[in-house]
């Protein structure tokens, strides 16, 4: 009886033992209680009541069930779940904690940044610019952080729409984005640009705090010097810089008399001199002069009326333009050799077909800048006329032009 007694005992102590360096379930009861796991991967459930949890080491999943519950995950990768009550988890970047843990010590908190962006402006409606916002890691926990728009050379409303408002990141989403809408419009302007900015940030903290947003300019900008095709290419009608055919085209008048039908075009481009030419009349001439054009015009001499230079634009769409410019005169005349003397001050004129939108005389040595604006229809042109008057000279001007789409 004895020898059995002593055999049943062994047997139960080396359960026991044997217990001790597994992998146990511990469930605790509806009070609160405080339980420990071992040194293997645990699961211990707290069940109801305000209890505590203590994964010590290994794998460990603590369930704090209903209750104010206190789970503490030790070393290893831990699955936390609080459940109900207002629960607190004590973890390391290793752990998975559930949403339901309302407060979590212990984890390194993911950095949050903005990137800069920029998009197109359009011709109508709203574009959407969108800034993306990223954390360096996932949260175990929700993360949020508050953003808002600023003004920079964009203004809102009328470049775009002012937002305000908090990003949340649920756990594991890493990236989020911010849209702001962009006012487009048919208006030449600069790029422009506003900024997004980050505050208050939630479980996580903020990297980079600020973000450019960059409306480009996509509408169209029409200028004879930075459009200019150089020999080989050149060709007379010429394209514009977005590939519309016969913008640009290059002229002389059989005489002084302001009339479409007597513009010509201009023969012969000279390589030489980067310029399209008149055979026979030296003086005749439009060229390109580095962010300028330079036209060349004489008044004529005895029986010979004289001749105009005329550089036109031939509108490649329906709308509103604004034209802007200067001409300069030197204070002695840029043709070579001058056959008549000095040189003499010009007219000069912006016309519409046949129509006047600018006329302006200007001595030698002078200068002017214009400013007009005008509704124009695809395939009507507009004629920039250097005019040097019956005088016997040969006149020079520089020429600085943009045409700007408005409407």
């Amino acid at each position: 009886m004895r020898r059995t007694l002593l055999v049943s005992v062994v047997a139960i102590l080396g359960c026991l033992l044997a217990g001790s360096v597994l992998a146990a379930t511990i469930v605790g009861s509806p009070r609160n209680d405080s339980l420990r796991g071992t040194a293997k991967s645990d699961r211990i459930d707290g069940m109801a009541g305000n209890d505590r949890l203590y994964g010590l080491r290994g794998k460990d999943v603590l369930i704090g069930g209903a209750g104010n519950d206190l789970l503490v995950g030790g070393a290893g990768a831990d699955n936390l779940n609080c459940g109900p009550g207002k629960d607190a988890a004590k973890a390391d970047d290793l752990d998975k904690v559930s949403p339901t843990c309302e407060s979590v010590k212990g984890l390194t908190p993911p950095s949050i940044s903005i990137a800069d962006a920029s998009v197109a402006e359009g011709n109508a409606g709203a574009a959407t610019l969108s800034f993306s916002v990223t954390l360096s890691k996932a949260a175990k926990k929700r993360a949020s952080v508050r953003f808002a728009t600023a003004d920079g050379t964009a203004a809102a409303p009328g470049d775009y729409a002012s937002a305000t408002g908090t990003i949340t990141f649920a756990p594991s989403q890493t990236n989020k984005s911010i849209d702001v809408a962009v006012v487009g419009d048919n208006a030449f302007e600069p790029d422009e640009t506003f900024t997004v900015g980050l505050s208050e940030a939630v479980n996580g903290t903020i990297a980079r705090r600020s973000a450019s947003g960059t409306i480009t300019n996509d509408d169209p900008r029409w200028d004879p010097a930075a459009d200019w095709r150089d020999y080989p290419d050149q060709a007379n009608p010429s394209p514009d810089s977005y590939g519309n055919a016969g913008v640009w085209s290059y002229r002389a008048s059989a005489d002084l008399t302001h009339s479409p039908a007597d513009y010509a075009l201009l023969p012969q481009y000279s390589a030489s001199g980067g310029a399209w030419v008149f055979p026979g009349y030296i003086n005749l001439l439009i060229r390109h002069a580095g962010p300028s054009v330079v036209m060349h015009s004489y008044g004529g001499r005895c029986c010979d009326a004289g001749r105009m230079s005329v550089l036109a634009w031939t509108s490649p769409m329906n709308g509103v333009v604004k034209i802007m410019g200067t001409v300069t005169l030197p204070d002695i005349a840029a043709c070579n050799p001058i056959p008549f003397g000095d040189p003499g001050g010009i007219i000069w004129s912006v016309e519409k077909g046949s129509a006047s939108l600018s006329s302006t005389g200007i001595p030698a040595g002078g200068s002017i800048n214009f400013d007009v604006s005008s509704m124009v229809q695809k395939s009507e042109t507009l004629f920039f006329i250097h005019d040097p008057g019956y005088d016997s000279h040969c006149d020079s001007a520089l020429l600085s032009l943009s045409i700007t789409r408005l409407g």
